[in-house]
């Protein structure tokens, strides 16, 4: 029996837990993504890749993302384009990172951000529910990648349905939670 009692708070159950429902599409992930990120991007851009020198033909790419990082090109392509295509492009010093070959939503989020330079943490996270000794405690255990916002909050990117009382005690613990889809399928 603990003397005296240690009192420990407990969310109030009629808050609303601050989650970040990312994705109707793939699209809607990647700019949300980049956004909390902090990345500046361009959708949908046109790359002229050749030209001849008399002008009359110009080779000209859609890219469906572009962003610059110290003076170079960053491309995020979520269409797949050819080995050709990537090779000009590099050719011409874009860096070309593809999506469409990934099979979850942490390949797209994990790709993304080693294509930046983006620090993340995957993994499992552990919380205390309280903050006694690990021995006489409850350990919420959970598989997630977390980063850091442009605004420097901790962003907790999960894909798993978490109940509202677990979200509104990571809130508590700092975290925003990034709600992910179950599989890449619900993306497209």
């Amino acid at each position: 029996i603990d003397y005296p009692i240690q009192t420990v708070e407990t969310p109030n159950n009629s808050m609303d837990p601050d989650v970040l429902n990312s994705v109707n599409d793939m699209r809607s992930l990647v700019e949300t993504l980049l956004g909390l990120a902090g990345r500046d991007f361009s959708t949908d851009v046109e790359l002229p890749v050749y030209k001849n020198g008399k002008g009359d033909f110009n080779l000209v790419v859609h890219a469906d993302y572009s962003v610059s990082i110290e003076g170079r090109e960053h491309i995020i392509d979520l269409s797949g384009l050819g080995k050709d295509i990537v090779s000009l492009l590099e050719e011409d010093q874009y860096m070309v990172h593809s999506i469409s070959n990934k099979n979850s939503p942490f390949d797209v989020l994990t790709g993304i951000f080693d294509f930046l330079e983006i620090e993340y943490k995957d993994g499992q996270h552990q919380f205390p529910s309280i903050n006694w000794p690990d021995t006489r405690n409850i350990i919420l255990n959970i598989q997630v990648i977390s980063f850091k916002d442009s605004n420097s909050k901790s962003i907790f990117a999960t894909s798993l349905k978490l109940p509202q009382g677990v979200m509104l005690f990571l809130n508590l613990n700092g975290y925003r939670v990034l709600q992910l889809p179950v599989s890449i399928a619900d993306l497209r």
